[in-house]
């Protein structure tokens, strides 16, 4: 019986998208549609409390068609999985900013969701931290990176990257011409990883902001890192790319980054 409200919910909110052309940001993180209050309509408040069990691939169907209007999609922390980012895939384009963090995609659902940024336009946002992708999604999204130029925010924090994984997002770094932030904390990047960095970001002249926190790198990568970006950004005004992007260069600084940097 809950179940069944929970779907006639599900289909009233998806109605009332129908209507609304007003509404551009959607956030439905870790929830449900229990006591949202859908059948509000236009007044819908997408920041409201929602309820419940985690958004499954079967709940994203209801609701799907009806984001076409939205601009700025949440759906961090669900259930998701492998087929809903399938599902999702066909309608990225309708999004500025996307974010599926943190729901167990991998495998054909992140190769189907990443693909479809080969034809994506339109967003510029694009968080999937907390999945475990896979070398096959790393290595599309270094093609990715060589073709989109309109993505310029990318988190991939805790993807499971690793050094290969990192090494494929270089190649296409290296040619990008529109991404301003990289985000790849926690993959288990070291030495080798950084190198492959290094190489794209002395090609790359965009990039201004890049976190590498708690990852497996020496001082001495750290360093020959910082003498690169030191390099691209002599003679330019304002704080270089570290500033604020980096962690503090203090001896009592977490991660590998702090421990490397304080010795500078």
């Amino acid at each position: 019986m809950h179940y069944f409200l929970i779907i006639l919910l599900l289909f009233t909110f998806s109605s009332s998208l129908a209507y609304n052309t007003t509404l551009t940001s959607l956030s439905i993180k870790s929830r449900n549609f229990g006591n949202m209050g859908a059948s509000e309509g236009d007044s819908f408040d997408p920041k409201k409390s929602l309820s419940g069990r985690k958004i499954t691939p079967r709940d994203l169907m209801m609701i799907l068609p009806r984001l076409s209007g939205y601009s700025d999609v949440n759906l961090d922390d669900n259930a998701l999985g492998p087929q809903g980012a399938g599902m999702l895939a066909p309608y990225t384009d309708h999004f500025e900013h996307l974010s599926v963090a943190r729901n167990g995609i991998d495998g054909e659902g992140a190769v189907a969701l990443i693909q479809s940024f080969f034809t994506n336009t339109t967003t510029k946002t694009l968080n999937l931290s907390g999945n475990p992708l896979g070398m096959q999604a790393a290595q599309l999204l270094g093609k990715i990176l060589e073709n989109n130029d309109t993505l310029e925010t990318l988190h991939l924090n805790d993807c499971h990257l690793g050094d290969l994984g990192v090494e494929a997002l270089a190649r296409g770094l290296a040619v990008n011409q529109s991404l301003r932030t990289l985000s790849l904390d926690r993959n288990g990047i070291t030495d080798k990883g950084l190198g492959a960095l290094v190489h794209a970001l002395s090609h790359n002249s965009r990039l201004e902001s890049l976190t590498l926190d708690d990852n497996n790198i020496t001082p001495t990568a750290a360093r020959q890192l910082r003498r690169v970006l030191s390099v691209m950004h002599d003679g330019r005004r304002g704080a270089p790319p570290w500033e604020g992007s980096l962690p503090p260069i203090v001896p009592e600084a977490q991660g590998a980054w702090g421990k490397a940097l304080a010795r500078f």
